[in-house]
């Protein structure tokens, strides 16, 4: 996925106000952008995401299948975990109240992306 490709997707979330956390992260776990949730500690959680990301993908490679979006819901927030392309992941943190309409702005952001590819 193209530089220019990741600005506007993210300035289609950014704009939705939706997510208190966004990160774009190589698949071995480096940070690339980060609007960090307060939270976090930005490298722990980059490297955390990418191998979760890596296990699902080993599974799904399994069962003969392609990863569309991790979710990971906790009480009080929502991850979610999307493969961008073979070399970068997204990660994303939602208020729990939130859930509902971030799921939609993803899917819809998604929606007209480029298929990934590993």
């Amino acid at each position: 996925m193209r530089h220019e490709q990741i600005e506007d997707f993210l300035k289609k979330l950014t704009s939705s106000g939706l997510f208190s956390g966004m990160y774009v992260v190589s698949r071995d776990g480096m940070p690339i952008f980060s609007k960090s949730f307060e939270k976090v500690n930005t490298d722990t959680f980059s490297a955390m995401s990418a191998v979760l990301l890596g296990a699902s993908d080993t599974i799904t490679t399994m069962l003969m299948d392609d990863i569309s979006i991790i979710y990971i819901r906790g009480e009080k927030y929502t991850t979610h975990i999307y493969p961008l392309d073979e070399r970068s992941l997204f990660i994303s943190i939602c208020n729990k109240e939130d859930e509902v309409k971030a799921e939609s702005t993803l899917r819809d952001v998604f929606s007209t992306m480029p298929k990934t590819s590993k």
